[in-house]
């Protein structure tokens, strides 16, 4: 039996101790780099849903029952420095090679998702701190969560009264109103049509009708321009994909996604997947040479990732297509605007407006 004056008992003591002086002094470390505003606000989180830091170093948090609100800034290297701190904290890295962290935020037990170059222009994070009580059912019902089957808000709205709401009305017009009412876009059409163009002619509308929305832009090669106040933008790299992109940015609070390009399958299933469940209203290009062929290689494209049927998940989660032609006397024009309404009798249902 071992005595107290052990050597290897007391080694251990020591190097313990030594172990919590270190984390005391990265938790110090950390709250410096996070700033005074974050931890504030961490300390006291009582009805504090969000709080998110852009690559305009921008501060945003959201609270019950409120949107987004631009609280104030903190420094680049500020947001690096915090974002290795916890790293070395949870025994991990992160590195150009690795620019995404997902993590328990030390201290406040808080979920945290980071990222930094080359994947974003500047070190971002996003913390998801939890809800400090429970709610039971009763008070989801008085805070109008729980309603009745009646209720307009249990269901999304569907594709004919759109159809009817935007028939008589241009195409300026109709893609104003599936603006507003978050519909999921696909512009498409040949190399050098204008697919772009359009797409962020629709980037900066999204930024005029719809200010308050937070929009996450996925490229493989920075062409977008973002109109947004509230905005976060991902490249892909070889070592990143967009696979990778499009999952870590569920986790960032996107209320759009925003595809540059949809290439493959690896790419196309996530991004109609989160589409179709809480994320409406989002943006992406494709090449084809209308709205039909678009849906059908749209199809071809998951089929890389899945041999499951999936046409009726494709049907329900585009909602409008513009095909945009780049004509050899006209030059570039779009050619038709068509929402979508299904998927039916082996083909996917399309009403020109």
């Amino acid at each position: 039996m071992q005595g107290r004056d052990d050597p290897k008992r007391e080694g251990l003591v020591i190097q313990d101790s030594h172990s919590d002086e270190k984390q005391e002094r990265l938790k110090e470390k950390l709250r410096d780099e996070l700033g005074p505003m974050i931890c504030g606000l961490l300390d006291q989180s009582s009805g504090i849903e969000d709080i998110l830091v852009n690559e305009d170093c921008r501060i945003w948090v959201k609270r019950t029952g409120s949107a987004f609100e631009h609280i104030g800034e903190l420094a680049s290297r500020q947001s690096r420095g915090a974002m290795m701190t916890i790293a070395s904290m949870q025994k991990t890295t992160v590195t150009e090679g690795k620019p995404v962290l997902e993590s328990q935020l030390p201290i406040w037990k808080y979920r945290f998702a980071g990222l930094i170059e080359p994947v974003v222009l500047s070190p971002s994070f996003a913390i998801r701190v939890k809800s400090d009580k429970k709610r039971s059912l009763r008070d989801l019902q008085r805070q109008g969560i729980l309603t009745t089957k009646d209720d307009p808000r249990n269901r999304r709205s569907e594709q004919e009264d759109f159809i009817a709401a935007v028939r008589n009305l241009d195409h300026l017009e109709v893609i104003q109103q599936a603006i507003i009412a978050h519909k999921n876009i696909l512009v498409v059409g040949g190399t050098g049509a204008g697919k772009t163009t359009i797409a962020n002619a629709i980037l900066e509308e999204i930024g005029t009708l719809t200010p308050g929305d937070r929009v996450l832009v996925i490229e493989d090669t920075q062409e977008l321009l973002l109109d947004s106040a509230n905005s976060l933008s991902m490249l892909a790299t070889t070592e990143f994909d967009q696979l990778k992109c499009l999952k870590v940015a569920l986790r960032l609070k996107p209320d759009r996604i925003v595809v540059g390009e949809v290439r493959d399958g690896a790419a196309a299933l996530p991004l109609l997947k989160s589409w179709n469940t809480g994320h409406p209203g989002g943006v992406s290009t494709l090449h084809a040479n209308s709205a039909a062929e678009a849906l059908d290689r749209l199809e071809a494209l998951v089929r890389e990732a899945t041999d499951a049927p999936q046409q009726r998940m494709i049907g329900s989660a585009v909602d409008l297509v513009i095909s945009v032609v780049n004509d050899p006397v006209q030059g570039r024009k779009v050619q038709e605007v068509a929402v979508v309404t299904g998927y039916e009798n082996g083909r996917y249902v399309l009403t020109q407006v």
